[in-house]
């Protein structure tokens, strides 16, 4: 029998990278509205390439240890946590 293949790992890279795409369209749409609002989509578009690069690691690490489940979720929590830190931290005005 023939076990189907998980493909929520690809949607979450895909999903990483239509954010990170969506942040990158507003940052350039709306940066030339004034100073202020260049700042905020400049976070905004930092914290899309983070989700990127975050959700790019899913797919490999996932199907590379798809044998070792504990090793598998030990590295995805790590990844996740610390894409989420490193999203909020781009986030802040102090950024």
């Amino acid at each position: 029998m023939v076990r189907p293949i998980t493909r929520w790992p690809f949607f979450a890279f895909l999903g990483g990278a239509m954010f990170c795409l969506l942040a990158s369209i507003t940052c350039h749409l709306l940066s030339c509205h004034s100073e202020r609002l260049l700042y905020i989509m400049l976070r905004l578009d930092y914290a899309g390439i983070a989700a990127l690069i975050s959700t790019s690691f899913y797919p490999p690490v996932y199907y590379s240890f798809m044998c070792d489940p504990f090793f598998c979720n030990l590295y995805l929590g790590f990844i996740t946590i610390l894409g989420v830190a490193t999203i909020l931290v781009s986030l802040l005005p102090v950024f």
